[in-house]
């Protein structure tokens, strides 16, 4: 596929489609210098049944998943790769979608706050949630005292009651990822 559409648009694409010859596509060569506007064109030949969503989301944005999302075609999502320098308001927009049904907290958590996640939290699409993921790079004060404020988490609303004393007069303290798995246990 590299070598079909250097240089050439989707339309000449449609064309070689049409020889019923391609059964398999690289997500990241038919991307490469295109658009989801032009990506949509490709969908609608009902000829793409994987898509690689590190392959799709690199260079676009969420706003241009969404039209993907839409073609009703994508049924598996890395949130890695979608959230790879991207903010969870925009995140939230595809979990609107309903099409994200399992999410790798540390994926998410990656380089943004407790402040975000809780927003992605309001969503009520995170059923699983692995505490070793969630608090790798952030303190587990915050964790405790902003995220799940939510109080989905039993196991953590008992540690709360238990430690919320001790936990508060070391607000400033961060702790690695093993060290809270640990203690929440």
């Amino acid at each position: 596929m590299t070598e079909l559409n250097c240089g050439i648009g989707v339309f000449e694409l449609k064309s070689a489609f049409s020889l019923n010859k391609i059964h398999h596509l690289c997500m990241i060569e038919l991307t490469c210098g295109i658009g989801v506007v032009e990506l949509e064109s490709a969908f609608s030949l009902n000829k793409i049944h994987h898509l690689c969503m590190t392959e799709l989301t690199c260079g676009i944005g969420v706003v241009e998943l969404e039209s993907a999302f839409s073609l009703n075609k994508i049924h598996h999502l890395s949130m890695t790769e979608l959230t790879c320098g991207k903010g969870v308001v925009e995140l939230e927009s595809a979990f609107s979608l309903n099409k994200i049904h399992h999410l790798c907290m540390t994926e998410l958590t990656c380089g943004i706050g407790v402040v975000e996640l809780e927003s992605a939290f309001s969503l009520n699409k995170i059923r699983h949630l692995c505490m070793t993921e969630l608090t790798c790079g952030i303190g587990v004060v915050e964790l405790l005292e902003s995220a799940f404020s939510l109080t989905t988490n039993t196991s953590l609303q008992w540690y709360m009651g238990k430690h919320s004393t001790s936990l508060k007069e070391r607000k400033t303290h961060h702790f690695n990822g093993t060290w809270a798995n640990t203690l929440l246990l």
